[in-house]
């Protein structure tokens, strides 16, 4: 299972997901994803 690079949590593989910089990255949350888009260098490794 992926883990929400925000919150840390496991996530299932589900609509919440984005892309950056050609990696895939999935959330828990609209929230979280929203955070990670505004800033994704600080959550993306």
């Amino acid at each position: 299972m992926p883990i929400d690079p925000v919150c840390k949590m496991l996530v299932n593989i589900g609509k919440e997901k984005a892309s950056y910089k050609g990696r895939g990255y999935f959330f828990c949350s609209s929230e979280c994803k929203k955070k990670f888009m505004e800033t994704p260098e600080a959550f993306a490794k």
